[in-house]
């Protein structure tokens, strides 16, 4: 195997910057809705809170999607174990945003798969 969890960090950044991307645009249509929603005084409040909750926290699970790409890519098997559960369990959540437009879904969970199978090499036996 690879010294390092080169694929699954690749495949899960991918991913994660499609999920990314696809969080900005909800954000940005979320501000433009909470906005339209200002304008209709019953709705001001609850509609513009909750679409401006909606698109921060899409933001989070792009951004924290990236991250756990990044931390894939540690030669620590322990962390890249735990960072790709994260990245795996984000991008099947990401799935209430639109998912990365779903490809970045269907990345994030194969890079994060690839991440849990990765072992780092033995080290050469030691001669005396």
């Amino acid at each position: 195997m690879a010294e390092k969890p080169t694929t699954a960090f690749v495949l899960s950044l991918i991913g994660g910057v499609l999920i990314l991307i696809n969080a900005i645009m909800m954000f940005v249509g979320a501000v433009i809705l909470a906005t339209f929603a200002g304008a209709v005084p019953e709705a001001r409040a609850p509609a513009g809170a909750v679409i401006m909750l909606y698109g921060l926290g899409s933001l989070v699970i792009g951004i924290l999607v990236v991250v756990g790409a990044i931390m894939i890519n540690s030669r620590k098997p322990g962390k890249v174990r735990a960072w790709s559960i994260v990245v795996i369990v984000l991008s099947i959540v990401s799935i209430l945003i639109g998912g990365g437009f779903i490809v970045g879904l269907v990345l994030g969970v194969v890079g994060g798969v690839l991440g849990l199978r990765w072992k780092p090499s033995p080290p050469p036996p030691v001669t005396t």
